[in-house]
């Protein structure tokens, strides 16, 4: 990749100027603030401060709620992106094989990538209501079983699963499309010489090819699963079920009558930005130089 040279010395700094405004004013400002909240505990009217260290922390550290939203968003942020990207994975090579109906079918895995959150949840709505979706009026002729998200969290907390493996599939498979119309043919043609079969192919050839755009992408996911407020929002209605944003949401009191602990509200923001910034901390190389290879 070609090096940019610029002919004055503080013309990039002035370039990224702006964005380091934004991140600086939006991001760590408020970060930093929320950590000091954190450590410390307001009086019942809020004139004073006292500091506590890190007992706000203990308190959720300890907390069985804490633990299980922190699982449940653990367990929904694994499954969204690794299955999420398994499946894409596996459509694209099949999408990127030469076939009669080639534009139909990859504009029918593309296409859910464009459609709106709001229009999506009322397809998604229409599949899977108890009282009137397709699903269980086909499942009531199978089993007794009533599968209703409203009343069983387990249920709601695998819709959502599948409903962001979904939204986010068409971005998935072009990826992928990508990656692999980006393979030489010579490689291909040596392959094929040599008898490697599809799954020999994926295993020996893609995946080694594609392993720091994968893992890019799959931090993008990964951070973007764990941040999604919308979807376990409008599912999730049993507090057993709920995700560390929605139990954070929780924290603030509904009524007027009482008044919210914002220390503890801050110490819970503060633990939720900890795995998105251990996993940038930790594969920040893989990312780095997976979003220069997709711009290549």
């Amino acid at each position: 990749m070609k090096r940019a040279v610029f002919c004055n010395r503080w013309l990039p700094y002035l370039l990224v100027l702006p964005q380091m405004v934004v991140v600086v004013v939006f991001f760590f400002w408020p970060a930093f603030d929320s950590l000091r909240l954190a450590l410390f505990k307001a009086s019942p009217f809020g004139d004073r401060l006292k500091f506590v260290r890190l007992q706000n922390f203990t308190r959720l550290l300890t907390s069985p709620a804490y633990h299980e939203s922190a699982l449940n968003s653990l367990v929904f942020a694994y499954s969204v992106t690794f299955r999420g990207l398994a499946m894409a994975l596996g459509l694209a090579v099949l999408a990127n094989q030469k076939t009669r109906g080639l534009v139909f079918y990859r504009t029918a895995l593309l296409w859910p990538y464009g459609i709106a959150p709001a229009v999506a949840g009322i397809i998604w709505l229409f599949i899977f209501h108890p009282t009137y979706g397709i699903v269980p009026y086909l499942l009531s002729f199978i089993t007794a079983y009533t599968f209703n998200w409203l009343l069983q969290g387990w249920i709601a907390l695998l819709l959502i699963m599948l409903t962001s493996i979904w939204t986010q599939l068409g971005y998935n498979v072009a990826f992928f499309l990508a990656g692999l119309q980006s393979i030489p043919a010579s490689i291909l043609e040596a392959a094929s010489v040599d008898g490697a079969g599809p799954l020999r192919f994926l295993w020996s050839i893609l995946l080694p090819l594609s392993w720091t755009p994968l893992a890019a992408l799959a931090i993008v996911l990964f951070i973007s699963t764990w941040n999604q407020y919308l979807w376990p929002l409008i599912v999730t209605t049993s507090a057993d079920m709920q995700v560390v944003v929605i139990g954070i949401a929780h924290l603030v009191p509904s009524s007027g009558t009482q008044l919210p602990e914002w220390n503890i509200i801050m110490a819970a923001a503060i633990l939720a930005l900890l795995p998105p910034v251990l996993v940038i901390l930790v594969l920040q190389r893989w990312f780095v130089q997976g979003l220069v290879e997709g711009e290549k």
